[in-house]
């Protein structure tokens, strides 16, 4: 089969499952309160060294192995809805040397992101909750969020600015200047205990104001 052929198999195969989605998602949504949770990760499928011929293999870090491994990395969004739990989209991630030598244009993993995140059907009585790591936490992504009216639970890199009564700072000084022990509350999720400290604050330009914590371990 040859290249136009598999992309057209796949497109078609893609726009199913789609549909697919979209139909269960409107089912979750209509008995179980229009809460949405939208999952943004990325996962490497691994493949053998040895495998050569097959398009679009890299070496991508995984973070079950803390390295890089040979295989295709896709960014994901997973759907989350009362007791429903399912993969809503994805999109293959090249490394932008592969995409030159491939006349492809290059998008990073946070591009791909919000190219999901800015395609997400939500209709105007559904309450969207975007969920991601610290990878995925920028300002382009927060913005995006914010244009669609969607609320993001995420992690931050404690070299972020943060701006607590107007005083612009990173995470991790505003930690070690001003959070004292009496600051903190024990919290306790499954087995793991932690401290933490709730504030108000902006991160950077961003006009809404954010509930942010900081957590410590035990």
């Amino acid at each position: 089969m040859n290249k136009s052929k598999r992309t057209s198999t796949f497109s078609s195969e893609l726009d199913g499952y789609h549909n697919s989605t979209k139909s269960r998602k409107r089912r979750c949504t209509n008995s179980n309160g229009r809460i949405i949770f939208l999952l943004v990760d990325d996962t490497s499928c691994k493949k053998r060294v040895t495998t050569r011929q097959m398009e679009g293999l890299d070496f991508h870090f995984a973070h079950d192995e803390g390295k890089g491994v040979w295989s295709h990395c896709v960014v994901t969004t997973h759907l989350v809805c009362g007791d429903q739990s399912f993969a809503w989209d994805f999109r293959p991630y090249f490394r932008e040397q592969y995409c030159q030598e491939h006349n492809l244009n290059f998008k990073s993993k946070n591009d791909l992101a919000l190219e999901m995140i800015s395609a997400f059907p939500a209709t105007a009585n559904e309450t969207v909750y975007v969920l991601m790591d610290s990878w995925y936490t920028s300002q382009k992504m927060l913005d995006a969020c914010n244009s669609r009216g969607f609320h993001v639970i995420a992690d931050v890199k404690t070299n972020r600015k943060i701006s607590p009564a107007g005083v612009r700072i990173s995470m991790s000084d505003f930690a070690a200047q001003y959070i004292q022990n009496s600051d903190l509350r024990s919290v306790t999720v499954g087995k793991l205990r932690m401290h933490a400290c709730c504030f108000h604050g902006k991160k950077r330009s961003t006009q809404n104001e954010y509930l942010l914590c900081a957590l410590h371990g035990s």
